[in-house]
C-alpha cells in the first residue's frame, strides 16, 4: 500500500483573493506532495506501509512521524477552509464555543493569538479533550493533537509557505483573513458532532456522577440531556445483565435514580 496525496476540496483559485492560486498550487502540489512522497519512501517494504495514517501517528517517531503528521495535518487544513467560509458558527457548536471561551468572538481572539504567537513554524488548533472541553492550542513543526490524545476540530497552517506569496511576512493579516473569509464552519461543526458522539459512547469513562454532567461547561442543555439519557440506557442494560446473572443490581437501580433526578433538574431549568 502507498499513501496518496489527497485532492483539494476546491479549485486552486477558489479561495482567491484571500489565498491565491499560486500559493495553493505550490503548497498542495509541491510541499504536501513532497511529504507524501517521502512518507512512501520511509515505509516502502516494511510493516508501516500497511498502517492507516492516523494509526501511524500514534506509534511513529523521528522522520517517519514528521512526514506522516505533515501529510495528515495538511489534509485536515485543506478541509478547514472553504470558498464559502467565514461568518459565524451556529447551533450546538456556537453554544459550545460561547460556553468554553465566553463568546465566539473571544474564541476568535484566542485562536488568532495562538496562530500569530506560534514561534517559527507550526499550527494552531481548536481541539476537544477527552473530557469534552474545547481548547485552543498550538503545535510546533509537524506536531499534531492526535499525538496528545486530543481531537482536532479546526487548524490553520502557520508555516511561512502557507501565506508568504500572498502576505509576505505579515502572518497576522493571513490569520485574520483566514478567520474572516475562509474558515469552514461546516467542517468544524461536523468534527464537533463526531467528537460529541464519541463521548456519548463512553459517559462512564468521563463523568464520575450524573451531577458532573449538569456542571460540564462545554455541554449545552440539549447535549447534557443526551449524555444522561445514554448513560441511563447503559445503566439499565447493566442492571438487566446483573439480574439475569443473579448478581444483584441494587447499586444500578440507585444510580439510575440519580440520573433521573439530574434529568428532572434539567427539565425544570
Amino acid at each position: 500500500m502507498s499513501y496518496q496525496l489527497s485532492d483539494l476540496p476546491y479549485a486552486y483559485d477558489a479561495l482567491a483573493p484571500h489565498i491565491g492560486p499560486q500559493t495553493l498550487k505550490i503548497h498542495h502540489g509541491k510541499h504536501h506532495r513532497a511529504y507524501v512522497d517521502r512518507l512512501n519512501e520511509l515505509t516502502e517494504g516494511n510493516i508501516d506501509s500497511d498502517a492507516k495514517l492516523q494509526h501511524l501517528l500514534g506509534k511513529a517517531d523521528g522522520a517517519l512521524f514528521d512526514q506522516a503528521a505533515q501529510v495528515w495535518n495538511h489534509s485536515f487544513y485543506w478541509q478547514s477552509m472553504s470558498p464559502d467560509g467565514g461568518g459565524n458558527p451556529d447551533g450546538e457548536l456556537a453554544k459550545a464555543l460561547a460556553s468554553a471561551f465566553g463568546s465566539v468572538e473571544r474564541f476568535r481572539t484566542e485562536f488568532a493569538e495562538a496562530a500569530k504567537g506560534t514561534f517559527g513554524s507550526g499550527w494552531a488548533w481548536l481541539v476537544q479533550d477527552r473530557d469534552g472541553k474545547l481548547r485552543v492550542i498550538n503545535t510546533s513543526n509537524a506536531d499534531t493533537p492526535i499525538r496528545h490524545d486530543l481531537t482536532p476540530l479546526l487548524t490553520i497552517d502557520v508555516w511561512e509557505h502557507a501565506y508568504y506569496l500572498d502576505y509576505q511576512n505579515d502572518r497576522g493579516a493571513y490569520v485574520e483573513t483566514f478567520l474572516k473569509h475562509v474558515l469552514n464552519w461546516s467542517f468544524v461543526a461536523s468534527n464537533f458532532t463526531t467528537a460529541f458522539r464519541d463521548m456519548m459512547r463512553r459517559p462512564g469513562e468521563i463523568f464520575e456522577a450524573p451531577g458532573d454532567v449538569l456542571d460540564h461547561p462545554a455541554l449545552s442543555k440539549t447535549q447534557r440531556i443526551e449524555v444522561l439519557q445514554q448513560w441511563r440506557y447503559d445503566a439499565v442494560q447493566l442492571q438487566v445483565a446483573a439480574q439475569e446473572n443473579m448478581t444483584g443490581g441494587e447499586q444500578g437501580a440507585g444510580f439510575i435514580e440519580k440520573i433521573d433526578q439530574a434529568l428532572t433538574q434539567l427539565d425544570r431549568n
